[in-house]
């Protein structure tokens, strides 16, 4: 009879059951492998399956999803809310300018972090995304989201200088 093994989120196939109890030996799978046969309705650990007897198998259904990574949802929302951010920083300083209570030394400063800020954004953006939508891609997602924290704290960091310069005046 024909095994099909679900690992590391692909699946392959069709083995023998020869050839599973060699990969058990070598361990390159373990009796916790997700395996499938003809007359399964879903996946099951391979000591479920073995011994095994019958004719051989047809197409196995589709195994299951990846998981999402939570890192990457994280990394993703966090991009969304620092965006938003540096949203309302470009505008209080546009604000400030307007009143004739700007700097140049803070509009430049204002400018670097906005643009260096929107950069840093837009990458961890795309690291949560990956995280999100590619399994085993938390290192990624752990990366956008060290980017976003750092951003934010940028960004009240800025908010305080402004709000000290503000005063300093």
């Amino acid at each position: 009879m024909s095994l099909y093994l679900y690992q590391n989120d692909q699946q392959t196939g069709p083995f023998t059951e020869e050839q599973i109890q060699q990969m058990l030996q070598a361990r390159i799978v373990s009796h916790d492998t997700l395996g499938w046969k003809e007359g399964m309705a879903a996946w099951g650990p391979l000591s479920s399956l073995l011994p095994t007897t019958g004719p051989e198998a047809v197409a196995p259904p589709p195994p299951p999803p990846p998981a999402k990574s939570f890192l990457g949802v994280i990394s993703f929302a966090f991009s969304l809310i620092s965006i938003v951010g540096w949203a309302i920083l470009l505008a209080v300083a546009g604000i400030a300018h307007n009143n004739g209570t700007d700097t140049p030394t803070l509009n430049i400063i204002v400018g670097f972090a906005f643009m260096g800020g929107l950069m840093l954004n837009f990458v961890a953006m795309v690291l949560g995304a990956i995280g999100i939508f590619k399994s085993k891609a938390n290192t990624l997602a752990i990366i956008g989201a060290c980017l976003n924290g750092f951003m934010l704290v940028a960004l009240l960091g800025l908010m305080a200088l402004g709000l000290y310069m503000k005063n300093a005046h």
